[in-house]
């Protein structure tokens, strides 16, 4: 299920990006293929929205006015 919302993102253009999942949770996702490009994980939401800004993209939707 969070693999078809992962493929279906990257299709539209956005990201994906797990925040704050503990070690254990990040290697269930990656061992069901959730990995870059698909998804990307940080572990806070402060830090996976600085390193989407840093790859000049927007298309998060995120408001950064």
């Amino acid at each position: 299920m969070i693999t078809d919302l992962a493929q279906k993102a990257r299709k539209q253009g956005c990201s994906l990006w797990m925040a704050g999942a503990n070690p254990a949770v990040q290697r269930a996702f990656l061992l069901r293929g959730l990995c870059a490009p698909l998804c990307r994980h940080a572990s806070t939401v402060e830090k996976a929205i600085t390193r989407q800004l840093a790859t000049g993209s927007t298309a998060s939707g995120l408001d950064h006015g």
